[in-house]
């Protein structure tokens, strides 16, 4: 982590939660680049060049554009993985890591950590469940970003496979 002075531990706690949801981006990016690769196969149908595009621009829905959740993009990669090695499906419980950050809320009594992570379900009548309830230490943080690059890193080596099948010899 920072080792700079003026950088105190609130700081290291929103670099840290910053990396974890750079980390959930970029496995739904690359789950979705390989959904797209396994669609299109070697397809010369010309895509657009997104950093040519403007808000209001038209583009089709694709594996990279639709608007599935994270949920569905890993099932519909898990389903396609399943045909090249099952080991490389992507855990589904980052879902839940996704959701309770970006849904829960984030406490602490005083600016310093530990900060608390909570998620509440949806109400049930007059009340709702506690679904989460943990410190986000800077162990907690590290295991995240581990168990999010292995993810990563699977998507990685199944896309490596489908640009470069292998033969049985």
């Amino acid at each position: 982590m920072i080792s700079d002075p003026e950088f105190g531990e609130i700081d290291r706690h929103a670099l840290g939660i910053g990396q974890i949801i750079g980390n959930l981006h970029s496995l739904e990016l690359a789950m979705r680049l390989f959904l797209d690769r396994a669609k299109s196969g070697n397809s010369s149908a010309p895509k657009p060049d997104l950093f040519s595009l403007k808000a209001g621009d038209r583009v089709g829905v694709t594996p990279f554009t639709n608007y599935d959740s994270l949920g569905r993009v890993i099932d519909r990669y898990n389903e396609r993985v399943a045909g090249i090695n099952p080991e490389l499906s992507v855990d589904k419980s980052v879902v839940e890591l996704r959701d309770a950050l970006a849904h829960g809320r984030l406490l602490t009594r005083v600016p310093q950590r530990p900060i608390r992570l909570f998620r509440f379900s949806a109400p049930h009548g007059t009340t709702v469940e506690v679904s989460m309830a943990l410190d986000v230490t800077d162990e907690w943080i590290a295991e995240q970003r581990r168990r999010l690059y292995a993810e990563i890193q699977k998507v990685s080596e199944a896309a490596d496979m489908l640009e470069h099948p292998r033969t049985a010899g």
